[in-house]
């Protein structure tokens, strides 16, 4: 399933809401791009999508996950990086705040879908 379908099924569902829906979506080509992966495939990749719907979903809802208990040692400071520019785009898009502990577990995504890619 394309991501933009997997998108489509959430907000159809009513697990997210179309301005959730449509900030991501328009994120993708650059996502696509920076990471260099197919978000399209079944995989990581396609759960990087659904975590940044519902992510996106909370910070709008103002809804506040714990952090991780532990933070993940092969998350890099480039995954880091990259999972904070995510979040600052998606807030600019979606018009929401995230909480910090939203970039920890974006990291951890942003890492697996390099190393799967």
């Amino acid at each position: 399933m394309r991501a933009t379908e997997k998108l489509r099924l959430l907000a159809d569902s009513g697990a997210i809401d179309e301005p959730t829906r449509g900030a991501v979506d328009g994120l993708l080509p650059w996502l696509r791009e920076e990471l260099d992966a197919d978000l399209d495939a079944d995989g990581v990749g396609q759960m990087m999508v659904t975590h940044l719907a519902m992510a996106t979903w909370r910070a709008r809802q103002g809804t506040v996950i714990e952090a991780p208990g532990v933070e993940d040692p092969a998350v890099t400071a480039s995954d880091r990086t990259t999972a904070t520019e995510v979040l600052r785009r998606l807030a600019e898009a979606a018009r929401c705040t995230f909480a910090p502990s939203e970039e920890a577990y974006l990291a951890a995504y942003v890492g697996a879908v390099r190393t799967a890619a």
